[in-house]
């Protein structure tokens, strides 16, 4: 009898309240009081088309959106997608106007959905070098989160094919030397990848990825759009598991990478890079100029330490070489937030998300800017 009671309860009462909670959540609380992060879509890859980017569309969330992390909330950003599927506040043209066409090529550092679109490097490179730079410059920005230095060479190809850029800027994060090779993540399979036969490096071509009909109507909920997006659910679930690993003195992740792990792969590393730059300047016209630039170790440099002796910096230095080694310039961002933060100790990137704030964008741009005109370029 009493059973019957229960469940007569649950039917008539606490499900219907579930129910109705449910529906605020989703329809009230997380679209207007506290709205839910919007993500842009991801557009399926074919064979005549192998770079994954945005899919446009004249649609919320398609062609533009805001992009909220925190509670309470630390960041609301704007993006907006181009119909050839970049976040940038410009469109993109295949035919050149008589401006110098620069192209900066990275992950979700250039991608910035961190930032207001306006206040990406890249936009804040076109505005600085314009205000002195002979002829005028557009910079073209094909940023994808989660990206590699394996995927970095794959849109260079189509860049060059398609935009034919007189520069091209590439943004390395410590983490693209790893995913470069198979089987290191490449979740949705839509990256190029490398494996190594021997002394060879192989190319292993990207796969179209499908998303599953539960992930697209996931995505169009405003409930759970807040709780993985805005309240960072991955962030914390590493938060939470890195508490049941041993405690040490020694910074075990530097630059988002398993620094032990990675440090010994420096000479398998040091070996595809190499490769992978030889094949964008085979992919590039003879007159385009490549330029690479890698982050700093931001974490150390919050801490005291000196950058130079921290394991991470042998990554730096790796690359460093590699390119000297290429004959492919190379610009360090070690010094320059170095050199601003001793001055100010302002953070360039957030508490709980460690991409580039809007500081460490202008920090970015400037440092690129002087480059060129140092250089001449």
């Amino acid at each position: 009898m009493k059973l019957k009671v229960v469940l007569r309860k649950l039917i008539r009462v606490t499900l219907p309240a579930i129910f109705v909670l449910l529906l605020l959540l989703e329809f009230v609380l997380f679209r207007f009081v506290l709205p839910a992060s919007e993500w842009p879509y991801r557009r399926i890859i074919t064979t005549d088309d192998p770079v994954v980017r945005y899919l446009y569309k004249d649609a919320p969330m398609y062609s533009g959106g805001v992009w909220r992390l925190g509670f309470p909330e630390r960041y609301a950003a704007r993006y907006t997608i181009n119909h050839e599927g970049w976040n940038s506040t410009r469109e993109y043209f295949v035919t050149k106007s008589n401006k110098k066409r620069i192209a900066v090529i990275g992950d979700s550092f250039v991608d910035a959905l961190q930032v207001d679109v306006d206040k990406c490097f890249a936009e804040l490179l076109e505005k600085d070098l314009n205000q002195d730079h002979i002829p005028q410059v557009e910079v073209y920005r094909f940023g994808f989160g989660n990206a590699s230095m394996s995927q970095y060479l794959n849109v260079l190809r189509y860049v060059s094919r398609k935009f034919d850029p007189d520069f091209v800027i590439v943004s390395i994060q410590a983490n693209d030397f790893l995913t470069s090779i198979l089987p290191s993540a490449n979740t949705d399979g839509d990256f190029l990848q490398f494996s190594k036969t021997g002394e060879t490096w192989q190319e292993v071509p990207p796969v179209p990825y499908r998303p599953s009909r539960v992930r697209l109507w996931l995505k169009r909920s405003a409930l759970f759009r807040y709780v993985y997006g805005n309240l960072e659910f991955r962030y914390w679930t590493f938060q939470l598991g890195s508490l049941f690993k041993a405690k040490t003195a020694e910074r075990t992740y530097q630059m988002n990478v398993d620094i032990g792990n990675d440090l010994y792969q420096i000479p398998l590393f040091h070996d595809l890079s190499f490769h992978i730059l030889a094949e964008m300047k085979t992919a590039l016209k003879p007159q385009v100029k490549l330029l690479v630039f890698m982050d700093a170790d931001r974490d150390a440099l919050y801490h005291g330490y000196d950058l130079e002796t921290e394991k991470s910096y042998k990554l730096i230095q790796m690359l460093k070489d590699v390119c000297r080694e290429s004959h492919v310039p190379f610009v360090e961002l070690s010094q320059p937030f170095e050199v601003d933060y001793k001055k100010f100790h302002e953070r360039f990137d957030y508490d709980i998300d460690r991409h580039w704030n809007e500081r460490g964008h202008r920090i970015v741009a400037g440092t690129l800017s002087a480059y060129f005109r140092e250089n001449g370029w």
